[in-house]
C-alpha cells in the first residue's frame, strides 16, 4: 500500500484491514449456510455448489492485482468466504443520531445484543418477519456488470430473465415497509431502492471511484460473460462488526413476533 491517506471508513488506518463498523442487515442466506447463530463463512464446498462465487472471487483478485500495478487506484478485496447479497440494510453506526444512546449501545454489543432480536427490535419485529417470510421460495439473480458503487466495486445483480414473479414483488414490498418503519422509529429517511449486488472490494480512497469506473470494462471482463446465476431460497437477520465479519442470527417462530 502507498503512503497516501485512507479515506474509506470501512478500512483501518493501514488500508489493508477492516475498521470496526457495526450494524445489522437482512441478507439472503448463502449456499450451505450453517444453523444460526453462526459466523458467515462460505466453505469451499458451498462455493462449488454456487460456482458463480468462485468466478467472482477470481474477478476480484484480477481487479486488485491490475489496479495495484497501475496506481493511483488501490483496492482491498473482501474474502470470498464472506460474499453475500443484502436484501435490506437496517441500522449501522453511521446512521445513529448523536442522542440515540440505546441504538449506539445495541450496535456496540453485537452480535449478542440481537440474539433475541424480536425483543431488541420490537418496534420493527413484525416488519422484519414479513420480509423474512417473503424471502422464502426461489429467487434467481443474474450478474449484470462489474461496477463502482460509492466506495466499493460490486457485481451488480438483477432478477434473472423470466423468473421475476409474485415472490419478488412481495419481497420488495416488505422491504419498503420495513424501511418506512425504521425511518419512523429513528426519525430519518431510510428509503432506498433495492439494488442487489455482491461487494467484491473496497476502494482505499473513496475519491478514486471516478478514476476506476471507466477502466472496469478492461479489468476482469469475464465477470460479465461466464458467471452463472445466483439462487437463494431464504434469508436471515445478520449482525456485523466490520465488512468481513457477519453473524447469522436465529429466526424465531412467527407466532412469537406478530404481524405489522
Amino acid at each position: 500500500m502507498s503512503g497516501s491517506a485512507v479515506t474509506n471508513r470501512k478500512l483501518d488506518e493501514s488500508g489493508a484491514g477492516w475498521a470496526p463498523f457495526c450494524g445489522w442487515s437482512v441478507l439472503f442466506d448463502p449456499p450451505g449456510a450453517a444453523a444460526a447463530p453462526s459466523l458467515l463463512s462460505l466453505d469451499p464446498a458451498a462455493v462449488e455448489a454456487e460456482p458463480a462465487y468462485g468466478v467472482l472471487a477470481r474477478v476480484a483478485t484480477d481487479l486488485v492485482e491490475r489496479t495495484a500495478a497501475s496506481a493511483p487506484v488501490e483496492l482491498v478485496a473482501l474474502p470470498a468466504s464472506t460474499y453475500h447479497v443484502t436484501i435490506c440494510d437496517g441500522l449501522a453506526e453511521d446512521r445513529v443520531a448523536a442522542d440515540d444512546e440505546a441504538s449506539r449501545q445495541l450496535l456496540g454489543e453485537l452480535p449478542d445484543s440481537l440474539a433475541d432480536w424480536p425483543t431488541a427490535l420490537d418496534f420493527a419485529a413484525p416488519h422484519l418477519w414479513r420480509l423474512l417470510a417473503a424471502a422464502q421460495g426461489t429467487h434467481v439473480l443474474d450478474v449484470d456488470a462489474i461496477e463502482v458503487r460509492g466506495h466499493a466495486v460490486v457485481a451488480a445483480l438483477s432478477a434473472a430473465r423470466g423468473t421475476l414473479g409474485e415472490s419478488d414483488d412481495a419481497l420488495v414490498d416488505a422491504r419498503d415497509a420495513l424501511l418506512v418503519r425504521l425511518g419512523e422509529h429513528h426519525g430519518a429517511n431510510f428509503g432506498s431502492p433495492w439494488q442487489p449486488h455482491v461487494t467484491l472490494a473496497y476502494l482505499r480512497r473513496r475519491e478514486d471511484g471516478p478514476l476506476l469506473a471507466p477502466r472496469l470494462a478492461h479489468l476482469g471482463p469475464q465477470g460479465r460473460n461466464d458467471v452463472g446465476p445466483l439462487t437463494f431460497s431464504g434469508a436471515s437477520l445478520y449482525a456485523f462488526t466490520d465488512m468481513a465479519t457477519y453473524w447469522r442470527l436465529p429466526t424465531p417462530e412467527p407466532a412469537t413476533i406478530g404481524t405489522p
